[in-house]
């Protein structure tokens, strides 16, 4: 009895096996590689957003540490405020009984002129043109040697004589005063006319 043998030839079979392993190869390198760019990309924009909130924060935190030194600076006004208004009602209290500080002045001219400082009915201080180097001082001198202190409530009245000829410069002694008002910061003076 004779077999008959039968050769089976898998070399095609073969061919597409490997043409079809080739392309899984090549797709799964072309799509890994655009997953490596995706993840770069996505690295990327992470960490460009990771700097933006860290500018972000940082922004905020000038924000937040401008915040808290205007609310530090709103409490301290607050507590000023409430502070003053013990120190304000004595020197209105001083005021309606007549304790106030009136500079008179008395102008003949710019070059030649008198000024009386009273506190109350008490005479403080005078200062004249014939030997006034520094108004400013002069005054600062005399309410510092009548025994007041710079964080002191004064309120004050500047009188003036307007049919006076050289009433025209008393906008001069308003300045002055206003520069007293650098050391006494709560020297609270206005103006009158006494003319008749």
């Amino acid at each position: 009895m004779k077999r008959n043998r039968i050769f089976l030839d898998f070399t095609s079979l073969l061919d597409i096996t490997m043409i079809i392993l080739f392309w899984f190869l090549i797709n799964f390198k072309n799509t890994a590689d655009a997953i490596k760019t995706e993840a770069a990309e996505q690295t990327a924009q992470a960490q460009s957003y990771a700097a933006e909130l860290e500018e972000d924060k940082k922004e905020f935190e000038l924000e937040k540490e401008e915040w808290r030194r205007e609310a530090d600076s709103e409490m301290e006004k607050i507590r000023e405020a409430d502070k003053n208004a013990a120190d304000n009602a004595r020197a209105l209290m001083d005021f309606q009984d007549g304790a106030v500080i009136t500079i008179n002045l008395n102008i003949e001219s710019r070059k030649k002129w008198t000024v009386t400082v009273r506190n109350g009915n008490r005479k403080i201080g005078e200062i004249a043109s014939e030997n006034s180097a520094d108004f400013t001082a002069e005054l600062t001198g005399i309410l510092s040697d009548a025994g007041f202190r710079t964080d002191d409530v004064v309120i004050g009245v500047l009188l003036y004589d307007s049919n006076d000829n050289g009433s025209y410069y008393k906008s001069d002694f308003e300045a002055y005063i206003d520069e007293v008002r650098r050391e006494y910061k709560q020297f609270y003076c206005s103006s009158i006319n006494i003319s008749k």
